[in-house]
């Protein structure tokens, strides 16, 4: 997968741990079609993702991991 990778939060001052993940999830763009994206590290108030596409930063996403319901964010600045 390419490198666009996203952060819910947008903040480098955390107030929760990240842990690294490797998890085949599918996301959503408000009003677009679903893709296939591997989340790279996962916490209580964010997430990265990889992404096969460009996904412009400040948009509405919903993230679905297996087993579980879609879940709300926003994409954060593209970090290399």
């Amino acid at each position: 997968m390419a490198g666009d990778v996203f952060d819910s939060g947008g903040h480098n001052d955390r107030a929760f741990t990240r842990n690294g993940v490797a998890i085949t999830a599918s996301v959503r763009e408000q009003g677009g079609g679903r893709q296939q994206v591997e989340v790279v590290d996962l916490s209580q108030a964010g997430f990265r993702m990889r992404t096969a596409s460009f996904i412009a930063p400040d948009r509405i996403l919903f993230l679905t991991l297996p087993g579980y319901n879609p879940l709300e964010a926003r994409s954060a600045d593209r970090m290399a």
